[in-house]
């Protein structure tokens, strides 16, 4: 059985993020969805499907493509899918997909969730609509258990679970040497190899894990508070104040205040500041005493701007959602709610929109469109500095993205 993490036509949604991930790719809790699957008895391999320049770069690091008009015994899962400890168990696994054409959807009503099928071409099952459902003979199962992430501030939301469950699922470790650290509750902190744990760190495990990659680095006087994860090779600075509910993903370096946050790997934010609620892709930089407000002085919920328009977020807590290579400079500071696309570059005083195109380039004054050679030069020079090259297909699905003078 093939397994295929799929894009509906919902994945735009999760923008910023989305104009340059599967949504399978996204960190929630201590890993991405693709890093989950394998714990799906019976599966051969893994495969993708998407839009065609995802594909290209997922195609390009190495990852499996599903043809779309295979008829391969295939286990589909939506990619935007809310992992949880049973989810295997709403999955009808066992049952075989028949040759005429036979096999499951899985639904909420209104979404395809998963499916398992052996003779319908991919590209009709992951594209169909619960009124061609029927057309498909398939058995449709409906189900109130299994959801999916609509936006990125859902991931934010559901970090605190997510990392809850990872933690128990996780055998627990030895602890490295932590001579002048400061450790409450060390039954709940789970470190991998090569950690280093500097004096006067303290890890305050009481509310929750901490879970440690490997080769991370936790510098003097810092504070880390669980639930929290910290992937491998990534570096907390000196004095930083790390909060319950957040994510940090590999090679990393992250200082000042974080607090309830995903952050993809790859990205910096070095210095003081404060980042709250607010979800960063990768290869971005905040500068020097950016920070990110996260609740509106009037206690309401936060409406977020998208190029297509607004979104009630239906949460009052929700700080910055900002896409790869995107970067602030110093005493940034960014409204409840912004939205920074891929590419950009904020700078100046005051607070820019609310919402900030990809490879923009400007402030609170006004923006322009920033060069794309020089945009993609700099995330290529950027990427060398930790031995990463940017592949062709990188290259392609940078310089398709499209700039927006405003939000429309």
């Amino acid at each position: 059985m093939l397994l295929c993490l799929f894009e509906d036509q919902h994945v735009g949604n999760l923008y910023p993020l989305s104009l340059t991930h599967h949504p399978a790719q996204l960190l929630v809790g201590t890993k991405p969805l693709c890093q989950r699957v394998g714990a799906i008895p019976n599966m051969a391999a893994i495969t993708w499907m998407g839009r065609e320049p995802i594909e290209r770069v997922l195609q390009s690091h190495g990852h499996a493509i599903h043809q779309p008009e295979s008829t391969t015994d295939t286990l589909y899962l939506n990619a935007r899918l809310r992992w949880h400890s049973n989810l295997l168990n709403h999955l009808p696994l066992n049952s075989q997909p028949d040759s005429q054409p036979g096999g499951w959807i899985l639904t909420d009503g209104t979404h395809l969730l998963a499916a398992r099928a052996s003779a319908i071409p991919a590209h009709l099952l992951v594209s169909s609509t619960p009124d061609q459902w029927e057309g498909l003979g398939l058995t449709i199962i409906k189900t109130d258990t299994l959801k999916l992430y609509s936006y990125l501030w859902e991931l934010v939301e559901d970090n605190a679970r997510m990392l809850m469950e990872d933690a128990a699922g996780l055998a627990s470790s030895t602890l490295p040497d932590m001579a002048g650290a400061h450790v409450v509750n060390p039954a709940n902190i789970i470190v991998g190899e090569g950690c280093s744990i500097q004096p006067g760190v303290v890890l305050d495990a009481s509310g929750g894990a901490i879970v440690f990659g490997n080769n991370v680095k936790v510098m003097a006087n810092a504070v880390v508070v669980g639930p929290c994860f910290i992937g491998d090779n990534s570096t907390i600075k000196i004095g930083a104040k790390i909060y319950e509910k957040t994510s940090i993903g590999s090679w990393c370096k992250i200082g000042g205040e974080v607090e309830g946050s995903i952050i993809l790997g790859f990205s910096n934010k070095q210095h003081d500041g404060f980042l709250g609620h607010s979800y960063l892709g990768e290869w971005v930089n905040l500068g020097a005493d950016t920070n990110t407000s996260d609740l509106k002085n009037n206690y309401g919920q936060v409406r977020v701007t998208f190029p297509w328009g607004g979104v009630n977020s239906g949460t009052m807590f929700l700080g910055s959602l900002i896409g790869d290579h995107s970067k602030t400079g110093i005493n940034t500071m960014l409204n409840t709610g912004t939205v920074i696309g891929v590419g950009a570059n904020i700078f100046g005083g005051g607070f820019p929109p609310k919402f900030i195109s990809s490879f923009a380039w400007g402030g609170s004054g006004g923006s322009e469109e920033y060069d794309r050679n020089k945009a993609i030069q700099t995330a290529r020079t950027v990427m060398l500095r930790r031995n990463v090259a940017m592949t062709d297909a990188e290259e392609e699905l940078l310089r398709g993205i499209e700039y927006h003078s405003s939000a429309e």
